[in-house]
């Protein structure tokens, strides 16, 4: 924790030495002088910048990997089974594990993969909590296969696993992709708005340089700050527990 409040402190300290510099130097060649005032201007943009990115690494910390930049963000949750059962009409199981194979991961029964379309599913968790998924079917019993996607298993929880895909379940938050999308342009919003209002360039010059330092931060700084806020998040210790290490979830 100490780290990630040194970093942040880092952060806004280059911050505003930044904005005080390039102002300083950059209205001077582009403008008669540059604006005056420079001694809070620059503070003021450079904190209210600050105060963006915080509210990002504050989600982050809060729920790991679930708000980064554009480039990474998931609005999907993939549910992972170990290990998918197919039961037969005879009442025989075949279990297959999920194993590693040369284009990601497979399921296999000795040297048997799992079967394409089978019949019935059991997904089983490591906590060894079961799911059945059974195949959508048509009025006379048969497959019925969904145009783009393929053949839909579904359980009674209203889980979805799709054909080449099975023992995986994605689910999609609207909120999760509003909220992400809202804090990396909202970033870009601040950034423009200390640039144009408070710095005192131009509104073309404001945006043009905003959307600049905009990607240089997406690309290069965001993704190393909200990184070790994860990695702290990851790593803390609940109140009154003994010391523990938490393995960080895959988005």
């Amino acid at each position: 924790m100490l780290s990630l409040i040194l970093v942040m402190l880092l952060v806004w300290f280059v911050l505003t030495v930044f904005l005080a510099a390039w102002t300083l130097w950059f209205q001077a060649y582009i403008y008669t002088e540059p604006a005056k005032g420079l001694l809070w201007r620059a503070p003021a943009a450079g904190s209210l910048i600050f105060l963006s990115i915080l509210l990002w690494v504050y989600l982050d910390y809060q729920t790991p990997e679930r708000y980064s930049t554009l480039w990474e963000f998931s609005a999907e949750d993939v549910l992972v089974y170990p290990t998918l059962i197919v039961p037969h009409r005879s009442g025989k199981q075949d279990e297959y594990k999920r194993v590693r194979a040369d284009r990601g991961y497979t399921y296999k029964k000795g040297d048997q993969y799992l079967p394409s379309r089978p019949e019935k599913l059991i997904a089983v968790l490591k906590s060894g909590d079961r799911h059945e998924f059974v195949p959508d079917l048509d009025e006379k019993g048969h497959f019925k296969v969904t145009e783009g996607q393929g053949l839909l298993y579904r359980d009674t929880t209203g889980q979805v696993m799709v054909e080449g895909q099975l023992g995986q379940v994605r689910t999609f938050y609207l909120s999760r992709l509003l909220l992400n999308l809202f804090l990396n342009f909202f970033h870009l919003a601040v950034w423009f708005a200390c640039l144009w209002l408070l710095l005192r360039y131009q509104w073309s010059h404001a945006l043009g340089l905003a959307i600049v330092i905009w990607a240089v931060m997406l690309l290069f700084i965001m993704p190393q700050v909200l990184g070790l806020a994860e990695n702290t998040a990851t790593h803390r210790e609940p109140a009154g527990s003994t010391p523990s290490v938490t393995q960080p979830t895959s988005r």
